[in-house]
This record gives C-alpha cells, structure tokens and sequence, in this order.
C-alpha cells in the first residue's frame, strides 16, 4: 500500500522566514482582536469537524477538564482558549488565540500561533483519513512538533483551524516581504 505525504502549505522558503515574534505580532494584526480570532476558529472548527468524547470547543470540555487546561496552561491577559482536548492528565491540547500548547506523555510543547508554517498529515491511503489521529506542525524555522488528536470530525476541525493559522502567517509574510 502506498503512503501519501499530506502537506498544507504555500512554498515558503528560508529566504521568507521572519524573526521569532515577527510573525507572531504579523497575526495579531491580521485578525486584531482576540475575539475576533477565536470566532473564526470557532466557526472553522465546527463546520469542518464537531466536537467529540475528548476533544472540543473549549467551552464545551466539562468544567474541571476547563479547569485543569488552565491551570496547566496559564493563560495570558491577551488569549482565549479555542479548543481543549483532554485523553488523560498527561495527554491533552489547548488552542488558543495565541498558541497551541499540549502534552504528549507527560511532555510539555508551545507553539506561537504566529510561528506556524504548515501542517502536515502522513496518510496511508484515503480510506485510512478518518482513522487519522496525528498532525505536524511545521513551524517558520523548519521545527517539526507531532500533535495527537482524536480521529474523525474533531482532528478534521483542528486540522482546519491550524491550516488557517499557518495561511494566514503566509499572507501576512509575503505581505511583509513585499513592502
């Protein structure tokens, strides 16, 4: 059986990349509020994907799933949380409108929303897509973090809100380099 690579990207090369935080500060004016953000996103996520067992709308997780998120990610004054997904105490994911932050066995990683580049699905065969549960994201500096979701409709709409971000950092880089 043969495997297909499923890369969203557009092209960026070395000679595009922005200083760390450029890119970041590139986001927040593309989308200027933080509810502006997560309105989208949110919009995104559910025509894309639905809410499932563990991963959702952050204000759909359960109170003590919200809490828990929290207090693991500390939110900044700035940033609303999108979606939350929550397997167990050491695997779990936070969307906000500033990163994306997660837990793979214990294992803490941040990614700035404003430093992703693309998204990346290894896809064994189509038929093999709904049973999809990892992600890459590649960030401006090439940095290549896997992200495990629930399969089917809530990695479809997270997928979708993180292709959006890393669109978005292309647009406003190419606008950037332009100028």
């Amino acid at each position: 059986m043969a495997r297909h690579q499923s890369t969203i990207h557009g092209g960026i090369d070395g000679s595009h990349l922005m200083r760390l935080g450029d890119a970041e500060r590139t986001c927040k004016m593309i989308l200027a509020s933080p509810k502006d953000r997560k309105d989208i996103w949110t919009s995104i996520f559910l025509r894309k994907g639905k809410n499932g067992a563990y991963t959702r709308l952050f204000n759909s997780l359960e109170p003590s799933q919200q809490h828990m998120l929290l207090d693991v990610v500390g939110l900044r004054d700035t940033e609303l949380a999108v979606i939350g997904s929550v397997r167990n105490p050491e695997k779990w994911l936070v969307v906000t409108t500033e990163r994306v932050v997660w837990s793979i066995g214990g294992n803490r990683n941040v990614v700035a929303v404003g430093e992703i580049s693309h998204i990346k699905a290894d896809i064994p065969s189509p038929e093999a897509k709904k049973n999809l549960h990892e992600l890459q994201i590649v960030t401006m500096t090439g940095k290549t973090y896997l992200i495990e979701l629930e399969p089917g409709a809530p990695l479809m709409g997270v997928w979708n809100v993180l292709v959006n971000m890393a669109r978005r950092n292309r647009t406003a880089m190419k606008k950037a380099n332009l100028n």
